[in-house]
């Protein structure tokens, strides 16, 4: 059995341990039984430790039946061998302040509304937490004040090997039914919950924590969080962006807001001012047409125009009236009207005449086009009304 180093002690980042034994996989890696050791090996949502084991990467830790912890790596040492080891501190810590902070929040869901973390992921962008009942945005920020209010106190955060009959007195968090060797994670006056990962040893340790977002989700709440060091960065990131943004409108970064509502108000009113422009050329286009069997235009328009267009122009036409926009490399977007063919009925036809995927109604059907302007164009003219 492998002492579990981390298990008491969450703050070891260097340490010695004797080899008690060594193998090598099919893949070609060894796998490294120590005595002790401060890696984790993963569980409770959060990733195992990496880091060197006597100048070996250790790629992944896991836990064996019969307690031993098996450190796969990239070199072998003869049993009996002391090594001396350390994690990757940094990811370490970055993940006990996400997971310390993840409690805190929990902690507090639970105090004030009762609901249970019933799901926890620590992902490489952020950390959801699922809890079993609805949170407004109201009780997000009343929550986030709370927990970041804890971590300013600087509390202390113990970790507790009660008693089976001890377990008995506690009232504490857990997804599981717990009868012996169970971990307790207590945050002083905050939450206490069963927890096999390890944690900072006092909230200020975590620096901060943000709530990024919140869903409905299975009839609870999924919620979206950063803490510490990753808060940081993810505020750090915004606010370059925000700076740069606020800097290509020409305003202040408090006034980023008023000047993107604004430029969104005149977008919008530009964008009716091009579709307006857009009816009135499809209407200019359409009077360049002659009445004929087929009419097969191609025109640079939005959906809209494009279908002004072709309706024009099938008062014009005995059979078709086709329009298309777009190029031969990307494909053309096309409508095609009748005013005395059942398009619906031809829809397979003329879809295997153009290259194209598309249906609609009996007077007109849209889709689009993958063969080349010359080929729709030579199709759509000598279209005749005869179906497959």
């Amino acid at each position: 059995m492998t002492e579990k180093l981390y298990y008491t002690d969450g703050q070891i980042k260097d340490f010695t341990a004797k080899v008690v034994s060594c193998s090598q996989n099919e893949k070609g890696a060894f796998e490294i039984v120590l005595d002790r050791t401060a890696f984790f090996t993963g569980g409770g949502g959060q990733k195992c430790d990496l880091g060197m084991i006597g100048g070996a990467e250790v790629t992944e830790v896991r836990e064996q039946e019969g307690g031993g912890i098996l450190h796969t790596c990239t070199a072998g040492f003869e049993p009996g061998t002391s090594v001396d080891c350390s994690i990757d501190w940094d990811t370490r810590f970055h993940r006990m302040q996400n997971h310390s902070g993840e409690h805190i929040v929990s902690g507090f869901v639970h105090r004030l509304f009762g609901y249970e973390n019933v799901g926890f992921h620590m992902g490489s962008e952020d950390i959801t937490i699922d809890f079993s009942g609805p949170l407004t945005r109201e009780d997000l920020e009343k929550i986030e004040t709370l927990a970041n209010q804890a971590v300013w106190e600087n509390r202390e955060i113990r970790i507790l090997f009660p008693s089976s009959e001890e377990l008995e007195n506690y009232d504490y968090r857990s997804k599981l039914e717990l009868t012996e060797d169970v971990r307790l994670v207590e945050i002083d006056g905050v939450d206490l919950c069963a927890c096999c990962a390890p944690h900072v040893g006092k909230t200020g340790e975590i620096g901060a924590i943000k709530i990024l977002d919140a869903i409905n989700y299975k009839g609870g709440t999924r919620v979206h969080l950063l803490c510490g060091y990753d808060a940081m960065m993810d505020y750090r990131a915004r606010h370059n962006m925000e700076r740069e943004t606020a800097a290509s409108l020409s305003v202040k970064q408090n006034e980023l807001g008023t000047a993107v509502s604004k430029l969104s108000s005149e977008l919008e009113n530009k964008k009716h001012e091009l579709a307006r422009a857009n009816l009135r050329i499809s209407e200019l286009l359409a009077g360049q047409y002659a009445p004929a069997a087929n009419i097969c235009a191609f025109a640079d328009l939005d959906q809209n125009a494009l279908r002004n267009l072709v309706n024009i122009n099938a008062d014009k036409a005995e059979l078709l009236s086709a329009g298309f926009a777009g190029n031969d490399k990307d494909g053309y977007r096309y409508i095609i009207a009748s005013r005395s063919l059942d398009l619906r009925k031809l829809t397979k036809t003329l879809n295997q005449g153009i290259g194209g995927q598309g249906g609609g109604r009996p007077e007109m059907i849209e889709g689009k086009a993958f063969s080349s302007k010359e080929t729709i164009e030579a199709f759509i003219m000598n279209f005749t009304g005869e179906t497959i």
